[in-house]
């Protein structure tokens, strides 16, 4: 997947090369071994990353993350429509 990543545009964390970040589409990739979260406040970009890899990897979309690795994932919605 990171060879993907890449030629999409996506460059690795320096403090962690599990996880990569796009300037352009403003996305974060978190991955371990076969899972990927992906991590940005509007669902068009992530709908359009998700398109790209399924074209090359066979993926299932979980639909919104509760928990990732052991984490619970918390949304603060209300942060969006400030």
């Amino acid at each position: 997947m990171a060879k993907l990543l890449k030629t999409l545009g996506y460059s690795p964390f320096t403090s962690d090369i599990a996880t990569y970040y796009s300037t352009i589409d403003k996305i974060i990739v978190v991955t371990y071994v076969n899972d990927c979260l992906l991590i940005r406040p509007f669902i068009t970009k992530i709908n359009t990353l998700k398109a790209q890899l399924a074209k090359v990897y066979d993926i299932e979309d979980l639909g919104p993350t509760r928990y990732f690795l052991g984490v619970e994932i918390y949304y603060n919605r209300l942060y969006h429509l400030l």
